[in-house]
């Protein structure tokens, strides 16, 4: 069940604790991003400090709707091929939730869709990485997050 984003973190548990101090210290690659549209997608990238060009697409569910299903490649190979540290992982992370905080400041959508991509074999591990890091980081007053799939939404709440 989606919580708001006030309530999340008013009772957050041991792991969610120290995933938050781990959030708090990870800071993204980038800030200020500019956004390229392009009929149905909208897109922006950056580089790490590998060198790795990361490209995070938003794309629409359909012409004309401000919901949208978010997907990051690196260097053109999908995140599910892409295989890091967790320290990385977790910069890369912060820089794509960066991302869709200032997204979501510029365009206001309805409703985001993320699907964490895991490796063979592993079930729900980033899945659970993502929401959680997502819970703690995302500026998104006005929206709740809850699981959604195989990813987590993000949606504006309809009784604020």
């Amino acid at each position: 069940m989606a919580r708001s984003y006030q309530n999340y973190k008013q009772n957050l548990n041991e792991s969610e604790q120290k995933l938050l101090e781990i959030g708090q210290r990870v800071q993204p690659y980038e800030k200020d991003f500019v956004f390229d549209e392009r009929e149905n997608t909208i897109m922006t990238e950056f580089s790490d400090d590998q060198r790795n060009r990361v490209r995070i697409k938003f794309h629409r569910f359909k012409q004309g709707s401000d919901s949208f299903e978010v997907e990051f490649d690196v260097n053109g190979h999908s995140g599910e091929a892409f295989k890091t540290d967790t320290k990385h992982f977790f910069k890369i992370i912060s820089t794509v939730v960066q991302v869709i905080n200032e997204f979501i400041e510029k365009y206001q959508p309805t409703q985001l869709y993320i699907e964490a991509f895991e490796k063979q074999g592993k079930i729900d591990q980033k899945n659970k990485i993502w929401i959680q890091y997502a819970k703690v980081n995302l500026k998104a007053d006005g929206y709740v997050i809850g699981n959604q799939g195989n990813g987590f939404g993000i949606q504006k709440n309809k009784n604020k």
